[in-house]
């Protein structure tokens, strides 16, 4: 299976007119933070396949952000739930030459629900990598 925009390349050329280029692609530095638990908290808003309600801050069960049609394919590909197939993704992505990584906050959800968000972390996070972005570039 080949996933689409905004997931995947499958319609690249199509939506843009131009070939897409893995070279430069790969050359972009991909940082990716998560809290162990976003998959915890639920939303009666969406469902998943088997009916159930799907976690809240898990994009591909969200149309807005996640066409439906790709969001099934993207669980189809690597899983239903959300860690499991990000791990799987970004597995993916580093055996094509991706410089990707993902930091997991421990015993944290999305955002501070009964005080164990992420937001304070993913600050430092952000913060840190920007940081060190910037340093790198100050060599070059």
């Amino acid at each position: 299976m080949e996933l689409g925009y905004p997931l995947g390349i499958a319609d690249y050329y199509e939506i843009t007119g131009k070939q897409f280029d893995l070279e430069v692609y790969s050359q972009i530095k991909f940082r990716y933070y998560i809290g162990q638990f976003e998959d915890k908290r639920k939303t009666s808003e969406r469902y998943d396949e088997s009916g159930n309600s799907a976690p809240m801050h898990d994009m591909s069960y969200f149309d807005r952000s996640v066409p439906t049609p790709i969001g099934h394919k993207q669980r189809a590909m690597f899983g239903t739930n959300l860690l499991e197939r990000s791990n799987k993704q970004i597995t993916l992505m580093k055996e094509m030459g991706m410089d990707i990584e993902q930091q997991i906050f421990e015993g944290r959800t999305h955002n501070n629900y009964n005080g164990i968000g992420i937001n304070e972390l993913g600050d430092e996070y952000v913060n840190h990598i920007y940081n060190q972005s910037a340093a790198e570039n100050k060599k070059l």
